[in-house]
């Protein structure tokens, strides 16, 4: 009976301990973790403190992804400023240097331009000078100091023809001659061991060219003496002005192909004028008689257009020629011209003195 009624007890208190027991598992829960509120709860992103702090931060985010990209444009627009500047500053700078050269270049060539026009007024004033006293005139009065006397420009004529015959008994024949190129115009060039230069021959050969003349009592203007350079306008000018009866212009041929050709020439105006014509074609004839060069013949115009004239003979009031005294390309031509120069200018001389007693 008594286990019987233990046993009871211990049921019902088995049955009272297992409903207290769970009783007190749901309450420690409900207390503890709440998980019953929890799941009835609103999501805690959806909280309205809670999205109001979501959207302050993305706007942040975003604010400060835009900054970074705004500046990074910036710093690229910066670079890309700087890398334009230091182009331009390249640019101008040699634009700079480049027009500092050039004022450089025209202020030496203004001078050596000025030293050239004093010489040519001293020449042209002491020609005038010398040509006063064998007309027998009485000169102008000299020039005030500083005062500039203009050279006289003739006006150009179609036709060139000689100007009217001197009278010997008071003037004498003048003759002018030109010695081509100068100074940095070398004209044509031969290189090599035997290098020569043009200007160097023509300089010389006017040089003898003159002595030989004034042997025959011809009054002879050179244009120039030395090694300068004057433009062929200038030339022109000086015989033009000291209204010589000739105008006779010294150079050296040159050829530029692998075969040698050589012989002398005589270039006068494309019209063919009567006088200029029988004089080239006697000095051609005198440079025969002393041998050594070809005879190229009598030549009108010029290489390029055969009705084109060069200034020499286009300018020219006078009876002109430009007479291409053999190729500085030729061996053959170069020996003759260093072993008979003096023959040859001889023999030009009297060619030149019979045609000016021919026009009488």
């Amino acid at each position: 009976m008594y286990f019987e009624f233990e046993n009871r007890n211990k049921r019902e208190n088995g049955i009272e301990n297992d409903r207290d027991q769970r009783r007190s598992w749901e309450e420690w829960g409900e207390e503890e973790w709440g998980y019953e509120e929890e799941l009835m709860e609103e999501p805690v992103e959806r909280r309205p403190e809670v999205r109001q702090r979501i959207q302050q931060e993305s706007l942040r985010g975003r604010m400060k992804r835009r900054t970074g990209r705004r500046l990074l444009s910036m710093v690229r627009a910066w670079e890309g400023a700087q890398k334009e500047t230091r182009r331009w500053l390249a640019v101008l700078l040699t634009a700079g240097l480049l027009l500092l050269l050039a004022v450089v270049v025209l202020l030496v060539r203004l001078g050596k331009v000025s030293k050239q026009l004093e010489s040519v007024q001293a020449m042209s004033a002491s020609l005038q000078e010398e040509l006063d006293s064998v007309k027998g005139g009485q000169a102008g009065p000299p020039p005030l100091e500083g005062e500039v006397t203009p050279p006289a420009i003739a006006t150009k004529t179609v036709t060139p023809v000689p100007t009217k015959a001197p009278d010997l008994a008071q003037e004498g024949y003048v003759i002018c001659v030109d010695a081509g190129h100068g100074e940095w115009d070398g004209g044509a060039v031969l290189n090599g061991e035997k290098r020569r230069l043009e200007k160097d021959d023509n300089l010389r050969m006017s040089k003898l060219f003159c002595e030989a003349l004034e042997a025959y009592g011809i009054k002879v203007i050179m244009t120039r003496d030395e090694d300068v350079f004057l433009e062929l306008s200038e030339r022109v000018d000086i015989a033009n002005k000291a209204k010589v009866d000739a105008l006779i212009s010294l150079h050296r041929n040159s050829y530029a192909g692998t075969e040698e050709v050589n012989g002398v020439e005589v270039w006068v105006h494309s019209s063919m004028p009567k006088g200029a014509s029988e004089l080239a074609g006697s000095l051609l004839d005198a440079i025969m008689e002393v041998g050594g060069m070809e005879n190229r013949g009598v030549k009108y115009g010029s290489m390029s257009n055969p009705r084109e004239d060069y200034i020499i003979n286009r300018d020219a009031n006078m009876t002109s020629m430009i007479v291409e005294f053999g190729f500085i390309t030729s061996d053959k031509d170069n020996a003759a011209y260093d072993e008979y120069g003096e023959a040859y200018v001889k023999e030009m001389a009297a060619a030149v003195y019979e045609w000016l007693e021919a026009r009488q």
